[in-house]
Parts: structure tokens; C-alpha cells; sequence
């Protein structure tokens, strides 16, 4: 996995893997939690409306943040190998796998967010979400830690 290519080619399909799991939340929460608290002729009263809608919003955002955070992956990423670390070598903070997951997930909404990071991925470059958090992704499959070091401190 030398190849830069390669590595462009895992986030793709990390992100093909991780989009679909995501809508599959959204669609989760709508389907199962939602009909709850709908009252007997199937609406819902004003407050459960304000509530659950930005909820509903917010728990696909937290399926990229948390795992990012906690383990440095989505489950996209975990098949795919890869793991994202900060610029010194450690893992995201919170606030950090917030802001980076944030900010990618509001560009790739206005769709020309995923092609600027598309055309900076391929020109060897950092997203712009990557630059922002000062992180980086790292193809870590099968490499011992040393390995992992190197290429983490040499951008291999």
C-alpha cells in the first residue's frame, strides 16, 4: 500500500461503505423511535416535533464522531484498513473528530464539498476537513507499530 492511489481508492469506498450505514440510522430512528410518540391519529404534538427531527438530524453525525473519536474509524474505514490520526501521531480528540466530521459532512451536503475534497485527495493533498482538524488517513492494516510510526511520520 504504497501507492497513493490505493489509498484514495480505500477512502472511496470507506465513504461508500459509511454513507449507507449512516442513511440506515437516519432511516432506523425514523421508522422504530419516532412512531413512539406519535399520538393516536399518527401526528406528532408540537414539542415532540421540535425534539425529535434535530435528534433524528444529528444521529447519523454521531455515527461518523464517535467512532472516529473512539477508535480512530468508522466501520468504513475499519474494512477498509485505514485510521484517521492528528498531525503529532495521536488520536482525535472529541472536539477534534467533531469539527472534522462536521465540516465533511456539511460539504459533502452541498455536494461540492465531496468533489473539492475528491480533486485535493487526488492531487496528493489533504481534504480540506484533514486540514482544518490537522489529521491525517493512514492505511494501517498489517503493519507493525513501527511501521505504522513510519508511515504516519513520513506520509507514506
Amino acid at each position: 500500500m504504497k501507492n497513493e492511489a490505493s489509498v484514495i481508492a480505500l477512502r472511496i469506498v470507506a465513504a461508500m461503505i459509511d454513507i449507507p450505514i449512516a442513511m440506515a440510522v437516519f432511516a432506523g430512528f425514523t421508522n422504530y423511535i419516532t412512531p413512539l410518540f406519535e399520538n393516536t391519529t399518527g401526528d406528532l404534538n408540537l414539542i415532540e416535533f421540535v425534539l425529535l427531527v434535530p435528534v433524528g438530524f444529528l444521529i447519523p453525525f454521531l455515527y461518523f464522531i464517535i467512532p472516529t473519536w473512539l477508535f480512530g474509524r468508522t466501520l468504513g474505514k475499519f474494512i477498509c484498513g485505514l485510521t484517521v490520526y492528528r498531525d503529532d501521531n495521536k488520536r482525535l480528540t472529541f472536539l477534534g473528530s467533531l469539527g472534522r466530521e462536521m465540516v465533511k459532512l456539511i460539504s459533502w451536503s452541498f455536494q461540492i464539498g465531496a468533489v473539492i475534497g475528491f480533486v485535493q485527495l487526488c492531487m496528493g493533498n489533504n481534504t480540506f476537513w484533514d486540514s482544518l482538524a490537522n489529521s491525517d488517513v493512514v492505511y494501517t492494516r498489517g503493519l507493525s507499530e513501527t511501521q505504522r510510526n513510519c508511515r504516519k511520520t513520513y506520509r507514506r
